[in-house]
């Protein structure tokens, strides 16, 4: 049953005007939203018919798949990925940014995956895929799901800084981790449309938005996010990662420092202004958090200069 592998947390208005109705922004088939139900076979049922209409691309999916531990692997990465030129050129265009500051013109996938690293260039391959989740503009409130990718993006870019500074756990992961946090915000946004406005409608600055997530669905995104992303083939530590980060004290498994990576990285990018919903409501990180990653007040000034000086940069997607 769905309801004893996904993560539980704790459950515990100003009505913003719409400025696009999310119900005329594109034609994706929706499921009704029914009143919440905590029934068991119901959320099983729901969640069920979510991961259906939102199948991960087929490509993303030989992406995942694929084995990256020898030198042969690059090869066969990148032939999978020469298989979608458009993937192929939205690849080229992020690389030759000046994100990655790279003085010379790379026009070859081959030589992208020389300079960036195999790990580097999954990650930007499923960044790009990723990003076709959130082609429809739609925006309602506070609410605008460009800005929602834009904080997805932060979070994953800020989630790899905050690994590389700590040394904590793999770059890649933490930034996938990150770039995954909120993907049940955006199914619940394309699927459950009347109740996402009414949470919209409900956002405020004192109450995390996962609680009114649960008062109105029964579960919160990050439930969703969990399991669709455990469907997608998605490994443990990832999925656990997109399940835990809002609410990091209530786990205790083998991957508490990549949750925890997550969960701060989350909170620095909305403290930024980058946030998932338009509102700032994001629960600080506890002092154990920055003590499980050895984050002292130096590290934190570092990550937090280094994301405000680039994150206009990293999140130019």
């Amino acid at each position: 049953m769905l309801v004893s592998t996904i993560c539980r947390r704790r459950s515990s208005p100003t009505p913003h005007p719409e400025s696009s109705s999310l119900a005329a922004v594109d034609s994706r088939e929706r499921i009704d939203s029914a009143a919440p139900s905590t029934d068991p076979a119901a959320l099983d049922t729901l969640f069920a018919k979510i991961v259906d209409l939102s199948p991960l691309p087929l490509l993303a999916d030989r992406i995942l798949r694929l084995p990256l531990e020898h030198p042969a692997d690059e090869s066969a990465l990148v032939e999978v990925l020469r298989t979608d030129p458009a993937l192929t050129a939205s690849i080229l265009r992020r690389v030759n940014s000046s994100y990655f500051g790279i003085t010379r013109k790379v026009i070859d996938l081959a030589k992208a995956a020389t300079l960036l690293g195999v790990p580097e260039l999954k990650n930007l391959a499923l960044t790009v895929l990723v990003k076709r989740m959130f082609d429809h503009p739609a925006t309602y409130g506070t609410y605008d799901r460009e800005a929602l990718w834009r904080h997805s993006l932060a979070v994953a870019v800020s989630a790899r800084k905050i690994a590389r500074v700590t040394g904590v756990v793999p770059q890649h992961e933490a930034y996938i981790a990150g770039l995954l946090h909120h993907v049940g915000t955006l199914l619940i946004d394309l699927h459950l449309r009347s109740t996402f406005c009414e949470l919209i409608k409900q956002l405020n600055e004192h109450v995390p938005a996962y609680r009114q997530e649960r008062e109105l669905l029964s579960f919160d995104q990050a439930q969703l996010g969990a399991h669709v992303a455990r469907c997608w083939h998605f490994p443990t530590n990832i999925t656990d990662a997109i399940c835990h980060h809002e609410s990091p004290a209530q786990y205790a498994g083998e991957n508490e420092k990549l949750v925890y990576v997550v969960s701060v990285a989350d909170y620095l990018c909305s403290r930024a202004g980058m946030t998932a919903l338009g509102v700032f409501n994001t629960t600080p990180p506890s002092d154990f958090a920055y003590a499980i990653l050895g984050v002292d007040r130096v590290a934190l000034a570092i990550i937090w200069d280094d994301l405000l000086t680039h994150l206009a940069d990293a999140t130019d997607f």
